[in-house]
């Protein structure tokens, strides 16, 4: 079953039908943000058993955290919190995620000089051996689930991303 053939989360016809009675609710908009969610949820998943099956160790959200790590020099470091901030997940989140990634010996925890209640995360060589080696390999990945996307259309799909972000700021 591919995911165009899985059931809809809530069929546009049910979101219709529970919001009749209360003003103020675009159902397109409910409609569009379940489809944003099933799709995001579906490639991560894909991509991440693309990744086991390939023997990568490297799960979408441990790569997202370990690209976060490399982009800093050795020397200085990133904190969890910033790692959060940048990723927009919990500092939870970012800690399971940096246990793993210590355990396999992909980074390193060091007790910062300034503030010895910091932690800076920095990345071994093994870290970046690992980005070198998986990251051609999970593009193109990428590359292949939104193959079906012309030039034009991907660049209307981000267009469209970074208005759904800034529609945040209208929460308050």
């Amino acid at each position: 079953m591919t995911a165009a053939d899985r059931p809809e989360f809530i069929p546009l016809e049910d979101i219709a039908r529970m919001s009749a009675d209360h003003a103020g609710i675009d159902v397109l908009a409910l409609h569009a943000y379940n489809e944003l969610q099933r799709a995001a949820r579906t490639v991560t998943a894909a991509l991440d058993r693309a990744a086991q099956q390939r023997g990568r160790r490297l799960s979408v959200g441990r790569n997202a955290v370990l690209w976060s790590v490399c982009r800093f020099p050795e020397a200085i470091g990133i904190t969890p919190a910033e790692i959060a901030k940048a990723l927009d997940v919990t500092r939870a989140t970012v800690t399971g995620l940096l246990s793993g990634l210590e355990k396999d010996g992909l980074i390193e925890r060091v007790r910062s000089e300034v503030d010895r209640r910091k932690t800076h995360i920095r990345p071994t060589a093994r870290a970046r051996a690992s980005i070198a080696s998986d990251w051609p390999e999970m593009s193109r990945d990428i590359t292949r689930v939104l193959g079906e996307l012309s030039h034009e259309e991907k660049t209307s799909l981000v267009a469209i991303m970074h208005k759904v972000c800034q529609g945040v700021g209208n929460l308050g």
